[in-house]
């Protein structure tokens, strides 16, 4: 069943000294209505209700049923004298009733039950909510019924229940109440009333239970004359028709009264209903679904044929209700409750709120979210997620502060470890705290905002739960968790920092391609120069210098996992202290730019070290190729170089190692050395391709041979027989550039004009 508080509804708003005098007039405010003056009469009315609000109280110290039975019914036509337009608001303001009031009344009424006290009290419970703003419900009846079942008044407690069976009151008796009235007439022998109790809940609801066929039997053996073996068998087989399940409360009960009854307990133990299977029960689950569409009145009858069946709701059934119903309202769970008095578990609100979110959005799913806890229920991981999943989604942009905000309210709701688990589930125990689907969604939408300086320690904290729970991501994840983190660091160090908070959760945490891509995401990481920071390209530069100490500590760990060191590892780092290397370029500074050069030929040397000292690897081409540029891109020839010598050895020279020398001759001003290079690949037959040409264009035209690179383009290139030596218009560019510099551009363009038409660049 489902349990609610009493609850007194208090007003939305308070008016101070609003009447003063009777001959005042009070001014009134009515929600968005404007202010209303209230007559001499109305005023007067509203003493009154005070007074008789004062006298209720004294008739219930007093039980006085007579007094009280009165003032509730002047109070009740005082109150509809006033309009209505003002009713709802004095009632508020003035008729501050609470639930000891209401099950005060319900206890002196109690006392006699009469027809009129009856209308009375039936009356009191209509008007509850409305007039005295207190919420009757389950858990207020039960209290009356066991105050009056212990105070030895068995019989006003059936009336009280037969009260609140009738049509418009707040709700209907379930089993437990009709179990404390059975339970109490039972002790005193009233066969009678039990019997009939019985009767009203087989055929109407609720239906009827083995406790309360135990409550019979135990009011039959309290007789005088003791009940005949066929009169205790005509109980057992109307239970069995009913297909009530075994209890063995009765065993015990009739064994305990009557030792000659053991064969038919026996009889009663080996007697099972019907065989009923998940198919049978998932047919019925359909058939309920079906009638309440229909409404309610249809699903009651449905149900009590399905319980004649051997149908015995339970939290699992339940759950499957709530999902083929799609249920997506509180108030529509709160009816399935009621009538299948099953109190929900964590398992039907997290469908709930699964439905709701697929319905009605964010904004209802939390309210639900909210109401199950309000019910006592502990949230799990899997009730959670995908209320995190739909706060972080961040469909359009980043996630605000104020969600991610309340996405981290919600995550502590998971972290209390002092209760215990949830164990009624379907089918499980359900794992109570955090799992790794919660911790991925988080930690991706505060890696993904740009408030780092908030969310980024965070974070750190979130990985630090998930090491100390002992929980783990995959390979995927962690690395995509990883590359977040980093790319949301502001500094090398932060980056570091976040990398071994991951490795720290589980130190496997990463696979070979993890590893590639977080080394990557960590060359690339957009940090701004600090002040004073030997790292930095400059003072004003965009990116500062990824440090190798911390880049090879991360190899360190990947070799530590059994992963090989590839050339991948190196040309990651390398192509990155190229990139910063053009940028130097553009440092105004000659001092700046010096040292900036400086400092990147000594990690590059580093990086080239670790190569060498790395026994066993042997540098494939395009990892050499990348060592040459970055050497290039500082004006290391000579480094340059001793790479292209390694390659030729190696027999390893590749169109690319081609393009970096010839760059490397052009802007080093070597023309000796190129000649011999272009020379030897000539005599080997070296199958150069455009880029190859247009390279070593470009090379010529730096070493001021201009008439040379005029020759090339207009002759050599266009005698290939291969489409890829043939020269295109970034060739012509290049040679048109160069040509302006030195005042030449008409005789280079009726050079091209003549013998490349085609590519003759517009004026």
């Amino acid at each position: 069943m489902l349990k609610l508080c009493i609850a007194n509804v208090s007003a939305t708003a308070r008016y101070a000294g609003l009447f003063r005098t009777s001959e005042q007039r009070a001014h009134f405010v009515l929600g968005k209505r404007s202010l209303t003056t209230l007559s001499e009469r109305e005023t007067g009315i509203i003493n009154q209700l005070k007074e008789t609000h004062e006298k209720i109280d004294d008739a219930i110290k007093r039980k006085d049923v007579d007094d009280l039975s009165h003032y509730v019914i002047y109070l009740r036509k005082l109150l509809h004298t006033l309009p209505v337009s003002v009713r709802h608001q004095v009632s508020l303001d003035h008729l501050s009733f609470t639930g000891s009031h209401v099950n005060g009344m319900l206890d002196i009424f109690s006392t006699r039950i009469s027809k009129e006290d009856v209308n009375i009290l039936e009356s009191i419970l209509r008007d509850c909510k409305d007039i005295y703003h207190v919420e009757v419900n389950t858990q207020f009846l039960q209290s009356a019924l066991r105050n009056l079942v212990r105070t030895g008044r068995q019989v006003q407690a059936y009336a009280l229940i037969n009260i609140f069976r009738r049509p418009n009151l707040p709700f209907r008796p379930n089993s437990i109440h009709w179990q404390i009235v059975m339970k109490g007439l039972a002790g005193v022998g009233d066969i009678e009333r039990v019997k009939e109790g019985l009767n009203i809940m087989k055929n109407g609801w609720p239906f009827p239970r083995t406790t309360h066929y135990q409550a019979l039997l135990e009011a039959m053996l309290r007789q005088k004359d003791p009940p005949s073996v066929d009169e205790i068998s005509g109980v057992l087989d109307e239970m069995h028709s009913l297909n009530l399940p075994y209890d063995p409360g009765i065993t015990s009960l009739l064994e305990r009264h009557r030792q000659e009854l053991r064969e038919l307990t026996d009889k009663y133990k080996t007697r099972r209903g019907p065989a009923i299977t998940g198919i049978h029960v998932q047919a019925w689950l359909q058939e309920l679904v079906k009638a309440r569409q229909r409404g309610r009145s249809p699903f009651d009858i449905k149900l009590q044929q399905l319980r004649r069946k051997g149908f015995i709701p339970d939290e699992r059934s339940l759950a499957n209700l709530v999902s083929l119903s799609s249920t997506s309202t509180i108030e529509e769970l709160q009816f399935l409750q009621e009538v299948l008095e099953v109190k929900s578990n964590v398992v039907v609100w997290s469908i709930l709120i699964r439905n709701i979110l697929a319905k009605t959005g964010i904004r209802n799913a939390l309210e639900a979210y909210q109401a199950a806890k309000d019910n006592g229920i502990r949230p799990d991981a899997a009730m959670l997620h995908p209320l995190l999943r739909v706060l972080c989604s961040g469909r359009v942009g980043e996630p605000s502060e104020a969600i991610l905000d309340r996405a981290l309210e919600l995550y502590k709701d998971l972290n209390v470890d002092t209760q215990p688990s949830d164990k009624h589930t379907t089918g499980r125990e359900r794992k109570q705290g955090a799992d790794t689907s919660v911790y991925n969604t988080l930690l991706r939408a505060l890696a993904s905002s740009s408030n780092a300086r908030k969310y980024f320690p965070i974070a750190l904290s979130l990985l630090e739960n998930m090491r100390e729970r002992d929980i783990h991501m995959d390979p995927m994840t962690s690395t995509s968790i990883a590359i977040l983190l980093i790319r949301s660091a502001s500094t090398f160090e932060e980056a570091f920092q976040a990398y071994e908070q991951l490795r720290s959760v589980k130190a496997s945490a990463l696979d070979a391609k993890g590893y590639a891509a977080v080394l990557h995401a960590f060359c690339s990481l957009p940090v701004r120069a600090k002040p004073n920071d030997e790292n930095s390209v400059d003072k004003h530069a965009e990116f500062a210098i990824p440090p190798a100490k911390e880049y090879f500590k991360i190899v360190q760990d990947m070799r530590a996992q059994g992963f090989p060191k590839t050339s991948e590892v190196y040309t990651i780092l390398l192509g990155r202290y190229a990139a910063l290397a053009t940028r130097i370029r553009d440092v105004a500074d000659a001092k700046q730019r010096v040292t900036a050069t400086a400092d990147l030929y000594g990690v590059i040397e580093e990086t080239r070290r670790h190569i060498t000292l790395d026994a066993g690897f042997i540098p494939d081409a395009p990892l050499l190729n990348q060592l040459m540029d970055a050497y290039n891109r500082i004006g290391a020839m000579d480094n340059v170089l001793q790479v292209w010598k390694l390659l030729n050895s190696m027999g390893r020279v590749t169109n690319a190692s081609v393009s970096v020398v010839f760059d490397a001759c052009g802007q080093n001003r070597a023309p000796d050395t190129a000649n011999a290079i272009f020379h030897d690949l000539m005599e080997v037959q070296f199958p150069l391709n455009r880029r190859n040409w247009n390279t070593w264009v470009e090379c010529l035209c730096r070493l001021n041979r201009l008439d040379d690179a005029i020759k090339v383009v207009c002759h050599d290139m266009p005698a290939k027989a291969d489409e890829d030596s043939q020269p295109d218009e970034e060739t012509v560019r290049t040679l048109v550039l160069f040509a302006s510099k030195s005042d030449r551009v008409e005789e280079v363009r009726s050079h091209i004009k003549m013998y490349l038409p085609t590519l003759l660049p517009d004026t």
